[in-house]
């Protein structure tokens, strides 16, 4: 069997050029196609808007995609909860429920969403306006055929038919993410050029506990290294992280150790984490908060999860860990051991997620639905 084909002047090209250009061809095609009317639903959870979004825009990287906002009435929260057990009966409530659904009669071509509370309402709302749709997130209560596609991290799911991909990307890539941070650094009159350490600081939550003894010993350890490694950092908190560890946190840490903060509990209600993103040069994250670490990880940047002395992780979450730890994605440290952690030893290990997450889960979820019967067409 020949391994290489043959150009118009007989020369030899080898398979692997022929596929890259096949490659190119196919995603050309697709990126010209016309664009995919998404409708993304968006839970009241800013953590599950996130991954809504972020699914989205990992589509909009293989193909272009029309994006409706759309969000449930407050009432089907509960209701829908119940709902599951039941399923399919009174799917037409989901109707009922998208008081923002557009007017002009366009119907989606893919319904995308994450969060428990819209997950009964997105998938009778597909059923009824005979739409592909994908939940990003765990079935619950429901069958695995409620939707097209249910996306998650967690191996142990793909037995039962859910896509397990290797992150659950944000709404913002790498490239979003330095054009943020390009943005952000103009506006605050920083170097856009000069790489900071950046911290994203969770809360309780999901078996995590932190107190004001983990905030002084996190502050410690940042301003360790930044004296260690002369960088400065970028730090922002949460609403789930306790006023306490944010005292002690602030407390411990010279403001001459911070280029920009955005702490919760002064009232700062800036959205910085892409923009921070952007600058860094290595990502610091709380282990309580999924969504954050896996935004860290799309930024490619080597990343440190930081675990309180009070940590229970629910097992699927600890197994994500440690096979992320596993495979070099990132490193993972407990407060207790911070003051013993080189920070100047961080980009000697080779840390970080390789690669376009992005494009790779795109792609990944496209041929998912492709093998069920939805290609979308290109035309």
């Amino acid at each position: 069997m020949p391994s290489a084909n043959r150009d118009g002047a007989g020369a030899t090209i080898p398979r692997s050029e022929v596929a890259k250009c096949r490659q190119q061809a196919v995603r050309k095609l697709l990126m010209s196609a016309k664009p995919l009317n998404v409708w993304c639903v968006l839970d009241r959870k800013p953590g599950h808007r996130s991954l809504a979004r972020g699914m989205v825009a990992a589509i909009g990287t293989a193909r272009p995609v029309a994006v409706t906002e759309v969000s449930a009435a407050p009432w089907i929260s509960p209701v829908g909860k119940c709902l599951q057990f039941i399923w399919p009966c009174a799917t037409r409530l989901a109707v009922a429920a998208c008081p923002s659904q557009p007017h002009d009669d366009s119907g989606p071509d893919l319904i995308v969403s994450s969060g428990g509370n819209v997950l009964w309402f997105t998938a009778p709302l597909a059923r009824t306006l005979r739409s592909p749709s994908v939940f990003v997130g765990s079935r619950r209560h429901l069958p695995i055929d409620a939707v097209s596609a249910f996306v998650h991290y967690d191996p142990s799911l793909e037995r039962e038919g859910t896509l397990c991909v290797p992150l659950l990307p944000g709404p913002a890539g790498p490239k979003e993410q330095g054009i943020a941070w390009g943005l952000f650094a103009d506006d605050r009159g920083l170097d856009p050029c000069r790489r900071r350490l950046v911290a994203l600081i969770g809360g309780n939550g999901g078996g995590y506990r932190w107190d004001d003894l983990d905030g002084h010993r996190l502050g410690q350890a940042m301003r360790m290294w930044h004296e260690s490694t002369g960088r400065e950092w970028l730090v922002t908190t949460s609403r789930r992280t306790p006023k306490r560890l944010e005292s002690a946190l602030r407390e411990e840490l010279p403001r001459s150790a911070i280029a920009d903060a955005c702490w919760f509990h002064a009232g700062d209600r800036r959205r910085v984490v892409s923009a921070y993103l952007g600058g860094a040069d290595a990502v610091f994250v709380g282990e309580d908060s999924g969504s954050m670490i896996h935004e860290a990880l799309s930024s490619g940047r080597p990343v440190i999860t930081l675990r309180p002395r009070q940590a229970q992780p629910p097992s699927a979450h600890r197994d994500y860990l440690d096979t992320a730890c596993k495979r070099g994605w990132l490193a993972m440290l407990p407060l207790e051991h911070a003051q013993d952690f080189n920070a100047g030893t961080l980009w000697d290990r080779g840390l970080g997620y390789p690669g376009d997450p992005m494009a790779e889960i795109g792609r990944m979820l496209l041929d998912h639905l492709a093998q069920r019967g939805h290609t979308f067409g290109t035309s």
